[in-house]
């Protein structure tokens, strides 16, 4: 007879692809979810994981077990769901969780948008968290969270995922893009001309790895003179002209239509930055998920 637990842990396990994460997560000890795994293999008499690394991986066989763990915990999911369904008019939690590497005062926008669409009294209850693309991937797929914003395609493949692609500006104040009153046929001359540095993010974020990718694509190597992990720290420090920073245009959309940043790129930017936005096919129909996605989407439109 098999444990039911087993399975469970199991299949948070798999979610996560880390015994800490998923220990952490079910509120056990590492050894006792690794012994219980343990347990669970031999009793099916096949391994489950493999290591690779820090983390760990589904065999051939375990990625089999993991499909059949996951319709049933799924179709568990709608039976509680049904068991503790409420009055049809209460309110729902709208649950959503967010990339640290995604600008906050944007989402902040989308979320005073998105209120503004409600009368208070018909409002969905608003739950907002952020963390690293890794840290909410498990709680996704675990239907913790009913929409997932994040720069990272990784690990997305079962949910319904929306790609928007941002457009990449060189911003900063008029007064720092043109201080020499010339005008420059490429980026290299650009920063050599104006002599000025960089802001940029931390070298944990994609656009970091992007930006320096293109720069050495144009063979340029200004210096850099701010790098932070709060995107709006670096926008802030931008907005005081204390150097050039390639943003996504979405990002400081007000900041360039009121003139308190000018941008030097071409109208599509210099690359595009992009960002995803997912779902479980379960969640889609909830109250506020598609109008929460459209007013995003629009927050991302440039025009």
């Amino acid at each position: 007879m098999y444990n039911f637990n087993h399975f469970f842990y199991f299949y948070v396990t798999a979610q996560f692809g880390s015994i800490t994460k998923a220990s952490d997560y079910l509120k056990i000890s590492q050894p006792s979810l690794s012994a219980q795994i343990k347990t669970l293999e031999e009793n099916l008499d096949f391994p489950l994981f493999v290591r690779n690394g820090r983390a760990i991986e589904l065999t051939a066989k375990g990625k089999i077990f993991y499909r059949y763990c996951s319709k049933m915990f799924q179709d568990l999911e709608g039976v509680n769901k049904f068991l503790n369904a409420k009055d049809e008019n209460e309110i729902e939690n709208l649950k959503i969780a967010v990339s640290d590497q995604v600008e906050r005062p944007f989402v902040a926008e989308v979320i005073g948008k998105f209120i503004k669409k409600y009368n208070p009294e018909n409002l969905p209850r608003i739950v907002l968290y952020t963390d690293s693309h890794e840290n909410l991937l498990g709680p996704f797929k675990l239907g913790e969270y009913d929409l997932l914003i994040t720069h990272s395609s990784k690990s997305l493949s079962r949910a319904s995922v929306t790609v928007m692609n941002l457009p990449v500006t060189l911003a900063g104040t008029v007064k720092v893009l043109f201080k020499n009153g010339k005008s420059f046929k490429n980026l290299n001359s650009f920063f050599k001309g104006n002599n000025v540095g960089l802001i940029l993010p931390t070298e944990t974020f994609k656009l970091r790895e992007e930006t320096e990718s293109f720069l050495l694509k144009e063979k340029c190597q200004p210096e850099v003179v701010f790098e932070s992990n709060i995107l709006a720290s670096n926008i802030r420090v931008l907005v005081e002209g204390a150097g050039l920073a390639f943003l996504p245009q979405a990002y400081i959309k007000k900041e360039l239509k009121k003139g308190t940043l000018a941008s030097f790129s071409p109208p599509n930017g210099h690359w595009t930055h992009q960002l995803y936005m997912a779902t479980q096919p379960s969640r889609e129909a909830k109250k506020g998920i598609e109008e929460f996605k459209t007013l995003f989407l629009e927050e991302v439109n440039i025009e």
